[in-house]
């Protein structure tokens, strides 16, 4: 039988030395990594491995580390975690109703604008303008501060937030509110908001327009 020499090697071409060479290049990279294991080390001037250094780790304070524990406390919130400009309109009114509970009139005048609007049930279908009509109710006999044994209790649920730009925004949501009566038995009351916010020149969010219907069974 015939037999058949060996044919000589052909020549690799020059885009499989380039591969090969990639390939022998990463496998050595992942043995190098592989030895180092979790302490991380990496050849320095000298010769001699030594660590990376350590980033400092940063963790993202949480909205509620924004809100103090009084407000906490009294407004609950249901709302999903809110970033950025949605989240500071979401603290705003936590903020506005807080004060409303604590009928604390020098912090709600702050929050709100001189000229601000509202329609809710005690105007009777009016449209009313500025805090002098909310203040009556403030200054009510018997309604000075929050009763220190049973404070009432909000919650706010369905909670939508929508941010016009990075100066103004809509909070829309159903307020349940838990308090006692005149004969100290426990009542819920709900109705259904939307606050309109815009960002003052001092970078303080103020209520400029609020709607409140209350829910009826």
């Amino acid at each position: 039988p015939q037999v058949l020499s060996p044919s000589a090697p052909q020549p690799l071409s020059s885009k499989m030395r380039s591969f090969l060479l990639g390939v022998w290049l990463l496998s050595s990279l992942v043995s190098c990594a592989a030895a180092a294991g979790d302490a991380g080390y990496h050849v320095g001037a000298a010769g001699t491995p030594r660590p990376f250094p350590k980033l400092p780790s940063f963790t993202a304070p949480s909205r509620k580390a924004l809100i103090p524990q009084s407000i906490q406390d009294t407004v609950v919130c249901t709302a999903e975690s809110y970033q950025g400009v949605e989240a500071e309109l979401v603290d705003a009114t936590h903020k506005l109703l807080h004060a409303i509970i604590q009928k604390d009139f020098e912090t709600y005048r702050k929050n709100c604008h001189a000229g601000m609007t509202c329609i809710e049930p005690e105007a009777c279908g009016q449209i009313i303008p500025g805090v002098g009509f909310h203040k009556y109710y403030f200054d009510l006999p018997g309604t000075q501060g929050m009763d220190p044994v049973h404070p009432p209790r909000l919650t706010l649920k369905d909670v939508h937030v929508h941010a016009i730009g990075k100066d103004a925004g809509i909070v829309a949501y159903t307020r349940l509110e838990q308090r006692l009566n005149s004969n100290n038995l426990p009542v819920s009351v709900c109705s259904t908001e939307t606050r309109v916010f815009e960002r003052n020149s001092e970078g303080l969010w103020i209520c400029v327009h609020f709607h409140r219907t209350p829910y009826k069974n």
